[in-house]
Order: C-alpha cells, then structure tokens, then sequence
C-alpha cells in the first residue's frame, strides 16, 4: 500500500498533467492509471504507484521520439514494467514532479503532431 507522501504526489501529478496540457484526460485502471489524448485515445504516459514512489512512464518508444536519459529518465526498453514506453522515472518529490511535466509535455507535442 503507498503510504501518504506517494498518495499526496500522486493526487499532485494527476492535477498538474491534467491542469498543463490540453486535451488529455486520466484512467485509473487496476495496476495503473494512464494518461490520454481525447482525440485519438493514445496514451501519454502512465503511473504506477508503489509504498514510497510513483513510477511515471512515457507512452513512447526510441524509435519515435529519443528522450535524453540520465539520473532521473531511465531507458526501460527491453525490462519488464506495467507501464508503456521506454522511458520512465521515479517520482518521491515535489521537484520530481516539476521535472517531469516538460518531458510529458514532449511526449504530447510529439503524439499531436504524428
């Protein structure tokens, strides 16, 4: 079970994905929740909770959009996870948060001009 800290960022990182950009509506499925575009129903990035994190996903792959990794995006390709895409990070802060709405953001951009 998550523990308080995870449910209050993941109430934040619902709001502020649904608040920044446009057009994207939430799910909560069983595992996970995913993030998507009412036009065409593809998905932007997805969410997982854990007891001190939430694992963010990026609904894209390498070959369609390259994401820059580094200590806070990491290439998921090839490993097992609940979520879609390649790329992911680990959310425990604020400042997480902060730092992966741009990023979510790019994968918009780039679903809305495919």
């Amino acid at each position: 079970m998550a523990s308080n800290e995870v449910k209050s960022l993941w109430n934040t990182l619902k709001d502020l994905i649904i608040e920044e950009v446009d057009g994207v509506k939430f799910q909560q499925k069983k595992a996970y929740a995913r993030f998507y575009l009412l036009q065409n129903n593809e998905n932007i990035c997805t969410i997982e909770a854990q007891r001190s994190k939430i694992n963010l996903f990026y609904s894209t792959k390498k070959a369609k959009l390259k994401i820059p990794t580094d200590d806070f995006v990491k290439d998921y390709a090839g490993k097992g996870h609940l979520g879609l895409g390649d790329y992911g990070s680990e959310i425990r802060t604020a400042g997480d948060i902060k730092k992966a709405i741009p990023i979510v953001r790019k994968v918009y951009d780039a679903k809305m001009h495919t």
